[in-house]
């Protein structure tokens, strides 16, 4: 962590460095005194590779030859697009950059594109895409976007996120093409999915994420004993159908599950946590009201992040969990835990027991 901080520090340095000083160096360009650039090709290459701005990109490549050619060259690793940038009198502007680079990752998160402009951008990159954010958190702002067809066309995918207005024969046709590279899918609140099986066309799944979906105990059954092993992250958050959670030990190497907002009882933890607890690093059980008995979280010996937002936990109950994940344990969330009284007691164990670089804690 302190070597990217560092690192991105050098770049946004070396990058103010190189705006101030760009347009002497035009001056020496265009007057032919020097060819010799005045900072090495891999800095060059390293803060062109930091920085996310369409508009940050345009700019560095303006600064001087040298910079045109390292931007076309690196690969543009997190491309963010924004509303401005699909305005009819800009889009242009931006199917001309995108031909002439190599996009990595295009994040389109909470934008207004619409069917003709995601089939132009798809159309230009799709094969050297990797990641693609296609998340809208405001569902009003996807009522232009409901043809998901073009998404086909980037073989080389990796990570799909999506959102809202996608169907099942979509989602299928998608999932048939690309699914077999995909590592990443997150369908997160889509709403109009009730067919779950394409995702069986992913069998290197590694996170699979279906935020307040539809899904059944049938249907997660089925996937998830084809495609379970892999998996390293699931997320069930407010997945109102599930009624039923044994098919999750299918996933012997989860290391991050999250089921918020679930009827989840205490057998049913207690016997899920018992197969597959020992690899768990993130537990996350916000608002699993019906849970009165948290003794097997002890099991996940080697978890790192537990979430009980909104739980009947007792201080008993936290206290023997703390004893036995103190190696761990790095963060916890005990908001909105009306059964805990003794918020004194907890903070000093926290504390005591922080050895273990610290349990960050939160307490109504």
């Amino acid at each position: 962590m302190k070597k990217q901080i560092l690192t991105i520090i050098l770049c946004t340095s070396l990058l103010t460095t190189t705006f101030l000083q760009g347009k002497r160096y035009k001056q020496q360009e265009s007057a032919e005194e020097s060819n010799a650039p005045y900072l090495p090709k891999e800095i060059s290459a390293l803060i062109c590779g930091n920085l996310f701005s369409l508009k940050d990109r345009k700019r560095f490549e303006q600064t001087c030859r040298q910079f045109r050619e390292v931007g076309q060259e690196s690969p543009v690793y997190l491309l963010r697009i924004t509303n401005s940038h699909l305005q009819p009198q800009k889009f242009g502007s931006l199917l001309r950059f995108l031909a002439n680079h190599k996009i990595h990752t295009l994040n389109f998160s909470s934008t207004q594109i619409t069917n003709d402009q995601l089939a132009a951008i798809l159309n230009q990159i799709g094969e050297s895409l990797r990641v693609l954010n296609l998340y809208i958190s405001n569902f009003g702002s996807y009522k232009n976007l409901n043809d998901f067809a073009p998404i086909a066309r980037c073989k080389n995918l990796e990570r799909l996120d999506l959102s809202y207005n996608i169907t099942d024969a979509q989602l299928t046709e998608i999932l048939v093409q690309i699914g077999e590279r995909l590592r990443v899918l997150r369908l997160w609140d889509c709403r109009n999915l009730r067919d779950f099986s394409s995702i069986a066309n992913c069998p290197n799944l590694q996170v699979l994420d279906l935020y307040r979906t539809k899904i059944t105990n049938e249907q997660l059954a089925r996937i998830l004993g084809e495609i379970g092993e892999p998996l390293r992250e699931l997320n069930l958050n407010s997945c109102r159908r599930l009624t039923d959670f044994s098919s999750i030990a299918n996933c012997s190497r989860l290391q991050v599950l999250v089921l918020g907002s679930h009827n989840i009882t205490d057998a049913q933890l207690a016997a899920l946590l018992g197969e597959i607890g020992e690899p768990l690093r993130e537990l996350n059980l916000n608002s699993c009201r019906r849970l009165t008995d948290f003794s097997c979280i002890a099991n996940c010996i080697n978890l790192q992040t537990l979430n009980l937002h909104d739980t009947k936990i007792t201080d008993e109950q936290l206290l023997e969990i703390l004893g036995h994940l103190r190696g761990n344990l790095r963060s916890i969330n005990l908001q909105f835990c009306q059964q805990l009284q003794n918020h004194k007691e907890i903070k000093r164990i926290c504390r005591k027991k922080s050895g273990l670089h610290g349990i960050s804690y939160s307490l109504k």
